[in-house]
């Protein structure tokens, strides 16, 4: 007598996963009311699982600070500002007097990026407040 099995098991699986989001938020900090003596910085964050934001006033000296003038020595107002140390990139405003401030950024040598020029600034706590002169 003479027994013969066979068994064959087959098995496939094919899986596709494709995701595509994109988000954009905006806010619009007003100044604040006459009168008021309080902090005048606000640190925003953006919670992008919630699409919330939460507002903070900051409890720490700023990372980064310091003043842009352009080439008479005028303070460049409201202007966009970059800065970046590693691989962290933080952007804000300069305010009406040229000034601009950077809180929670790492420590070490970066570069701040306004109107299509770059300057080297020190990063850290208690760095010296510097004024960069941009120029035509």
């Amino acid at each position: 007598m003479k027994v013969t099995q066979s068994f064959t098991w087959t098995n496939s699986n094919s899986q596709s996963l494709q995701t595509q989001s994109s988000q954009s938020a905006t806010v619009t900090i007003g100044g604040p009311a006459f009168g008021y003596t309080g902090p005048t910085d606000l640190l925003a964050y953006w919670d992008s699982i919630y699409s919330s934001f939460m507002f903070a006033f900051p409890t720490e000296p700023p990372s980064a600070s310091g003043m842009i003038v352009d080439q008479l020595g005028k303070p460049v107002a409201h202007e966009a500002v970059t800065l970046t140390v590693s691989s962290t990139k933080l952007t804000g405003f300069t305010d009406s007097k040229g000034a601009y401030r950077f809180y929670n950024s790492p420590s070490g040598n970066g570069t701040l990026s306004i109107q299509a020029k770059e300057f080297a600034v020190a990063v850290g706590p208690n760095v010296p407040v510097s004024t960069l002169r941009l120029t035509a």
